[in-house]
């Protein structure tokens, strides 16, 4: 619904396309250019039903609270989920498919967070910071948690679930 974004890109404020965003799963242009800042949007919207709407809204509320508690210290999911199709080399993705019941790719991606549940994230700890007992993808400060804490926790996940799986995790979270 995005028709395009005014920025300010240190020097000058202009609009640029949706098409300029380069929007991806997880990225856009935004990503790359850090110092970008986003002074407006404009959007254009189709009519729908509010009762379907407040329906998607309060489901979306509904599951965003039972996964992320309020007073938890988190960035939500840590790692993006697995694009299928762009898997590579393909006898990689293959056989992955082969050893992953289905039910967790929705929309042509695979959850990090199972494989993280397979390879006994949930719990693990590393200083003040600690992988959630329920969902293996989402890291959470236990409140001493330090910056350090979070990359060695993050590299020890990344190594198992490429150790197990021969998938490279990659961050969601972007460190400043």
């Amino acid at each position: 619904y995005l028709l395009k974004v005014k920025i300010f890109n240190g020097k000058t404020v202009r609009w640029i396309t949706k098409q300029q965003c380069h929007f991806g799963y997880r990225t856009s242009i935004f990503k790359k250019r850090k110092r970008w800042i986003i002074l407006e949007a404009e959007f254009e919207f189709t009519k729908a039903d509010p009762k379907i709407l407040q329906k998607i809204s309060s489901d979306t509320i509904k599951l965003r609270a039972k996964k992320y508690p309020p007073n938890l210290k988190c960035p939500g999911s840590f790692f993006k989920n697995i694009v299928i199709k762009e898997i590579r080399p393909l006898s990689l993705q293959k056989a992955l498919l082969k050893e992953i019941d289905p039910q967790h790719i929705k929309y042509g991606k695979l959850a990090s967070g199972h494989l993280l549940d397979q390879v006994g994230a949930k719990g693990l700890t590393i200083g003040g910071v600690a992988v959630a007992e329920y969902h293996g993808n989402l890291i959470y400060n236990k409140g001493n948690g330090r910056s350090a804490d979070v990359k060695k926790l993050a590299n020890l996940l990344k190594q198992k679930v490429k150790k197990r799986f021969g998938i490279v995790l990659e961050e969601e979270v972007q460190y400043l």
